[in-house]
């Protein structure tokens, strides 16, 4: 599944996909969903969408072209980087 959203190949996700994803990234689904409207939206603003609408989608497709370059070593660095970054868990304490 990871793979397939990184090589932008993912058509849907179930809920409960989005929910595992989430849980895992300690995140919401605002967090990982980009809106494109489709060219009959106009005052796109208008919409709650809005808040999860594409800002660059140049910029996202080069981070996803380089996260689908990096080798599977790299990308384990990353996450440790991203982890360390994060902080520790919650532990619901």
């Amino acid at each position: 599944m990871a793979s397939r959203i990184v090589r932008d190949e993912l058509g849907s996700v179930h809920l409960k996909t989005l929910e595992k994803i989430c849980l895992a990234l300690d995140c919401t689904p605002n967090d990982l969903l980009e809106w494109y409207p489709s060219e009959s939206y106009h005052d796109t603003e208008r919409y709650a969408l809005y808040a999860i609408k594409a800002k660059d989608p140049v910029h996202a497709a080069k981070i996803s072209k380089l996260l689908h370059e990096l080798s599977l070593g790299t990308l384990e660095k990353l996450e440790s980087l991203i982890t360390d970054k994060k902080g520790p868990e919650k532990t619901g304490e």
